[in-house]
């Protein structure tokens, strides 16, 4: 996986890489996009970037060392994982980060949701940090879930 990251040398990671037009470049090898901007401020008042572009972190398709490949072609909370079950027309389709860890992209913490879903899971539990908490959240969620709408 490393061979897909400008890590930099061994003074240290490479996270402040800028492009010609002062922007910060995105850390996958070869690419020359700019970060994801997040839309939200740091406590300093400055804009918060994702390390990869929007394309590397939504997993595009044409875009090597994303996770689109993994991705199912639907929203996986139409089991009702979040406490209600998806019924969203969206075709807005992102990988989410289980345990809410954009680092730790093993499988297990990767699941597909729409826009939508995705922004109120990060709303409600983004505070929750542990993979094995969000995962007995989900179950229990599955089994008590009766209600087809948001709630």
């Amino acid at each position: 996986m490393s061979e897909l990251f400008d890590f930099g040398d061994e003074d240290g990671p490479n996270w402040t890489v800028k492009l010609p037009s002062g922007k910060l470049k995105c850390i996958v090898k070869g690419c020359n996009n700019t970060r994801h901007n997040l839309g939200r401020k740091n406590s300093r008042g400055e804009s918060t970037f994702r390390k990869f572009c929007y394309s590397h972190h939504i997993g595009s398709k044409d875009v090597k060392g994303g996770f689109r490949e993994e991705m199912e072609e639907y929203c996986e909370n139409i089991d009702g994982r979040l406490g209600y079950r998806c019924t969203s027309n969206s075709h807005i389709l992102e990988v989410d980060h289980i345990d809410n860890n954009h680092l730790n992209n093993v499988a297990e913490n990767r699941q597909t949701l729409c826009n939508s879903c995705h922004d109120r899971k990060t709303a409600k539990y983004g505070s929750i940090n542990d993979l094995q908490k969000m995962q007995e959240i989900f179950e229990h969620n599955r089994r008590t879930c009766n209600n087809p709408l948001f709630d």
